[in-house]
């Protein structure tokens, strides 16, 4: 029996977030008190040596730590982007 143990190391960017505050001066014309554009991200980018999907996967889809030598069994973490705008009037 074989077993394999990748020692790894890299880098990941889990989450970010971006907003901006629309000066006052162009939405007090539209009689709005406050409003904010803003975008965020999830998992998105995983600098690694690692030759998996995911090198936080874990066991794959079987559950079984024997099959776990094969690491792409496992799916990869979805990428997610959010856009959005929020007004106090």
């Amino acid at each position: 029996m074989l077993h394999l143990i990748f020692l790894s190391t890299g880098i990941r960017l889990q989450e970010l977030s971006l907003s901006y505050n629309l000066p006052s001066a162009l939405i007090k014309k539209v009689n709005i008190n406050h409003a904010k554009v803003y975008i965020s991200g999830t998992n998105l980018f995983t600098i690694t040596d690692w030759d998996g999907w995911d090198p936080e996967a874990g066991i794959g889809l079987t559950g079984n730590i024997k099959d776990n030598a094969d690491e792409n069994t496992g799916y990869p973490s979805m990428k997610n982007f959010t856009i959005g705008m929020s007004f106090e009037f």
